[in-house]
């Protein structure tokens, strides 16, 4: 099979490819991709306008930060946002390391004094240093903060990681945004969080497809956004739950994206109690997936049968025999 990795699907705003992007932009250490960082950057530098702020869920290092402050002052409207808007870009992070992100910062050469547990705040700070007047950082636990009540006109979700930081978006900035607001859902195209597929394909007919860029959703708002279209989205069946993931594998070309969205449906049934279901479907799309497939397939199919808790692929071959289950504490 040809997985076709690396592949987007781009729908709108097409041209925006075509055009560079600065040098801080292109370096500047974090995990959104090339394309991604091209499009955002060209995207903000082309279209924001200003009716609303920007809302940067879960900056890491500043990344996605430095493609919206580079953009804005490279806008043509740029005096007319700042009058408007000093601080346009509100980022959101947690700033708290992690085992797996202490091998990212160290193929970025940062933070080589911070261990798992601590704080990268002050990482942060110095990244995005030269754009910092422009930017509300709010470091800390999203869940506890509530939005201030302005328009958003672009909101960047890398923060939903949990379902209940998705309701809490859904909730807080989800109201907000203005018609022709721009929605970037980072972690779409992946075979896990499923609630951020389903929530976002179940305001549907409220937005239009913009783009598939590697893992990214991006989505433009037609119209605003009522209360019970908000309600209905948090609200969803699980047998309702697996149509919108269907809806949202037909947007990815590639069929590497397609299969990882696929898989997202498993957890949906383990959660749902369904798991003869949930195994059937893994087995199918198992005998899909060939062993040479990329690496990342393999990683989500075992992702899914430690979920099950079924044995997981040895590396070179066998099968790791699956956890036990753990016993209750006893009271």
């Amino acid at each position: 099979m040809e997985y076709g990795v690396g592949s987007n699907n781009i729908v709108l705003y097409k041209e925006l490819m075509d055009r560079d992007v600065p040098l801080e932009v292109r370096r500047h250490p974090g995990m959104i991709s090339p394309d991604e960082r091209r499009f955002f950057y060209n995207y903000v530098a082309e279209h924001y306008t200003g009716k609303g702020v920007i809302v940067d869920g879960g900056a890491l290092l500043g990344a996605s930060t430095r493609c919206f402050g580079e953009a804005i002052n490279a806008s043509p409207r740029r005096a007319e946002i700042l009058a408007k808007w000093p601080k346009p870009i509100h980022s959101y992070e947690r700033t708290l390391m992690t085992p797996n992100l202490l091998r990212s910062f160290a193929a970025w050469r940062r933070g080589p004094d911070i261990n798992a547990g601590d704080s990268f705040e002050r990482v942060l700070r110095d990244e995005i240093e030269d754009i910092a007047g422009m930017v509300e950082l709010n470091v800390g636990d999203i869940l506890a903060m509530r939005w201030s009540g302005e328009p958003i006109e672009i909101l960047f979700l890398d923060v939903l990681k949990t379902p209940e930081i998705n309701r809490h978006a859904l909730r807080e900035y989800f109201p907000r945004l203005v018609p022709g607001a721009l929605v970037i859902q980072q972690d779409y195209f992946i075979d896990s969080l499923p609630y951020i597929k389903t929530t976002q394909e179940a305001m549907s007919d409220h937005f239009d497809f913009v783009a598939q860029l590697r893992p990214t959703g991006v989505f433009q708002l037609k119209q605003s956004l009522s209360h019970e279209v908000l309600a209905a989205a948090e609200d969803i069946s699980t047998v309702r739950q697996l149509e919108l993931i269907d809806a949202a594998k037909q947007r990815a070309l590639e069929p590497y994206r397609k299969i990882l969205v696929e898989i997202s449906k498993i957890h949906v049934l383990a959660r749902g109690e369904r798991k003869a279901e949930a195994v059937a479907l893994l087995d199918s799309i198992a005998a899909e997936v060939s062993d040479d497939a990329p690496w990342r397939l393999n990683d989500s199919l075992d992702r899914a049968r430690r979920i099950l808790r079924l044995p997981m692929r040895r590396p070179g071959g066998g099968w790791i025999p699956p956890l036990p289950e753990r016993k209750a504490a006893s009271q």
